[in-house]
Order: structure tokens, then C-alpha cells, then sequence
């Protein structure tokens, strides 16, 4: 009787974990915006982006290592993720040298491309199962978010026609990086998804496995 409960009960619990993560985004939000009053690139905003980006690579990289179902995707997954970490750390990089984020995020990308393309009937088996998930349509969400509404968001033009009669560059930089912090975390949602995803779709494999063997 209790088990008819269960999927309603994992669906409660995913929605808390979402709100918590949620909440703790926007409390980064506003300590730099009403407690520090500052967003600049050491901000809490910035570092919590890096932060967030460090520990979804390393979410993917995990699952990629020690989950034996949709490895392939876990590696581009995680090659797209610490790509993009590579990138919002572009200002330091940049000191070191001028096209410095370029530099390391291009080997990066290229070994990913290459290992999917590589074992790409793998990949494509694996794209059946991974994009009807939860984790696709988080995914999803996130780039639409941080990558695309959030670039979109920040044009000077759109801030210079909503602030009239006094445009503040720290407002329009505020609120677009408020908005790559809030895609991140739908991305980390994503990516605990797909954890979860992938060690079900082990457990399946396994346990078919088991069948033939038995018959």
C-alpha cells in the first residue's frame, strides 16, 4: 500500500531539493546586493558560478567514472560543464594571457567532440533514453536560461529604453548575472538528474543481464 506512495514522495522530495537549492541562490543574490553591495568579479554571484560549475563537472565526471549506463553522455556533459567554468573565469585567464580561456577551453572541447564522436553509436543508443528524461528537459531549461534568455536579457540596448532617464551599467550587469547564476542552478538540478537517471538505467541493465543469464 505504502509503495503506491513512493513516486509521490520522490516527487516532493525532488521539489524541496530544487526550492533549497533556489533559496540559497537567491540568498547569494542578495547578500552581494543588499549586504556588501557589491558585483564585481569577486563577488559572491561570480564565485558562486565557478562554484556551481566546479561541482557539476564533477557531478558528470563521477557518474562518467563509476555509473556503467550513459557514459558517453556523462563525458560530453561533463566536457560542456567545465568548458563553460573555463569560461567564466575568462577575466583571470585573460591576465595571463590575451586569448587565454580560448586556450584551454579549445582542447577541452575537442576531446569531448571527439570521444562522443568516437563511440557515437553508444552515444546515439544512450540520446533514446536521456533525452525523454527529467535530467533533458532540466538541461534544457538551464541553457535556455543562462545561454540564451540571460544574453538576450543583458543587451544595453533593452536597459537603455528601461532606464530612461539614467542608465546604470551595474543594474544591467546585476540583473544578467543574477540570471546565469539562477541557469546554473537549474543545470545542477540537471545534472543530479541525471545521476539518478543513470544508475536506474544500470540497475535495469544489470537486472536484464541477470535474466538471460538465468534463462
Amino acid at each position: 500500500m505504502l509503495q503506491e506512495y513512493t513516486p509521490v514522495v520522490r516527487g516532493f522530495l525532488r521539489i524541496l531539493l530544487y526550492a533549497g537549492i533556489t533559496s540559497l541562490i537567491f540568498l547569494i543574490v542578495y547578500i552581494d546586493a543588499v549586504i556588501l553591495q557589491t558585483f564585481g568579479e569577486t563577488s559572491y554571484v561570480e564565485i558562486a558560478q565557478a562554484v556551481l560549475l566546479g561541482g557539476i563537472s564533477i557531478i558528470f565526471i563521477a557518474a562518467a567514472l563509476k555509473i556503467p549506463a550513459l557514459q558517453t553522455s556523462a563525458w560530453l556533459l561533463a566536457t560542456f560543464s567545465t568548458a563553460s567554468l573555463i569560461r567564466e573565469n575568462d577575466i583571470w585567464l585573460d591576465m595571463l594571457h590575451p586569448e587565454g580561456w580560448q586556450i584551454l577551453v579549445t582542447p577541452v572541447l575537442a576531446a569531448g567532440l571527439f570521444h562522443a564522436w568516437r563511440n557515437r553509436s553508444a552515444f546515439l543508443a544512450e540520446q533514446r533514453i536521456y533525452t525523454e528524461s527529467t535530467s533533458f528537459g532540466l538541461l534544457a531549461a538551464a541553457l535556455m536560461t543562462t545561454y540564451l534568455f540571460a544574453r538576450l536579457y543583458g543587451m544595453g540596448a533593452f536597459w537603455r529604453n528601461v532606464m530612461p532617464n539614467g542608465y546604470d551599467r551595474n543594474v544591467k550587469d546585476m540583473s544578467e548575472e543574477c540570471m546565469e547564476l539562477f541557469g546554473y542552478g537549474i543545470l545542477l538540478c540537471a545534472a543530479l538528474e541525471f545521476v539518478a537517471l543513470a544508475k536506474r538505467v544500470a540497475q535495469e541493465q544489470k537486472a536484464a543481464g541477470t535474466v538471460e543469464k538465468t534463462a
